[in-house]
């Protein structure tokens, strides 16, 4: 009894240090997108037409970030904690992402909970949130061009109108989040449309990997050439 207390004691300490060390790793690291542009875009992309937002939006952002940004983003549905959504990578790696939620009908669903901090802007309809902060959570609803923030580990109840498109850019450890769609996908016994988001985000990140891996081999590249001459 005593060798098992240890081991789960120190097992829980090694969780600790790790869970800890890549928190600190997430606060210092650098990261492609800037919120602010993020929230300037997205702003200023909004309308009442969920299309044409949406499509300001994808061209906007990639004009800023053309190496970066899938203007061609395939629409995958999801159900997100009970709401029927459509989903779309913009952009994503291993602790960044950009994504687009579209309801075609109102819906309504749990945020689950994720290790990232997401800036998330409504472009097109409306959104109604009550967080999970007590017996009687307060209501706070957004239209068309409003932003509204989902802290780490926060949990709340989120309402969709009709046709209405967010979109929200996000830092954290974004495989976390692959939990709570799981769940949905294995509610609805929807297993192609996992695969499918799962296959577009690893490709994502994929491209996002080689991407800063040639970078990187050209930088240091060019350090020899000078070094050379």
């Amino acid at each position: 009894m005593a060798f098992f207390i240890t081991k789960t004691v120190r097992n829980l300490v090694i969780l600790m240090i790790i869970l800890s060390a890549t928190q600190q790793f997430l606060v210092w690291k650098s990261y492609t997108i800037s919120p602010r542009k993020f929230r300037e875009v997205s702003v200023g992309a909004r309308g009442d037409n969920a299309l044409a937002a949406t499509g300001k939006f994808i061209n906007d952002l990639k004009n800023l970030y053309p190496s970066k940004i899938n203007s061609q983003g395939m629409w995958v549905p999801i159900s997100a904690g009970g709401a029927q959504l459509s989903l779309s990578i913009i952009y994503a790696s291993l602790t960044e992402y950009v994504v687009l939620f579209h309801a075609p009908a109102q819906t309504w669903g749990r945020s689950g909970l994720h290790w990232s901090n997401s800036s998330c802007t409504v472009l097109s309809g409306s959104v109604n949130r009550f967080a999970d902060t007590g017996l009687l959570p307060t209501k706070e609803s957004f239209v068309s061009g409003g932003n509204f923030r989902h802290g780490q580990f926060e949990s709340a109840l989120y309402g969709f109108g009709q046709d209405t498109v967010v979109t929200c850019y996000g830092r954290g450890v974004t495989p976390v989040s692959g939990f709570w769609l799981s769940s949905g996908y294995a509610a609805n016994a929807d297993i192609l449309n996992f695969a499918k988001l799962n296959y577009l985000y690893f490709k994502s990140t994929y491209e996002h990997f080689a991407y800063e891996l040639a970078k990187l081999f050209d930088h240091y590249k060019s350090r020899v050439m000078k070094s050379e001459l």
